[in-house]
């Protein structure tokens, strides 16, 4: 299971794409996402273990938090609707 977000943070320096597991054993598919989207010319915020989000805790399926871009940052935003733009 993949969940697939568009990130903020209070502070508007923090960018890119990052990838949450909460269980060890997740860690290779949210490894394995985070290395194609890196493949897409997409900068690294983090791979980051044991991250508590709601999706991941009444499955054992193996699951992924993907957060694309920061919407707080001026340049991921742009980012973003410039891909939503031309993709419509």
């Amino acid at each position: 299971m993949i969940s697939s977000n568009l990130n903020s943070s209070s502070n508007a320096e923090i960018k890119d794409i990052s990838t949450y597991y909460k269980l060890t054993g997740f860690r290779p598919l949210s490894t394995s996402i985070l290395s194609k989207m890196l493949d897409l010319k997409l900068d690294e915020f983090g791979n980051i273990g044991h991250f508590n989000f709601a999706l991941n805790i009444p499955t054992d399926l193996p699951n992924c938090l993907v957060e694309i871009a920061f919407l707080s940052n001026e340049v991921d935003e742009k980012r973003i609707v410039t891909y939503f733009s031309k993709n419509k």
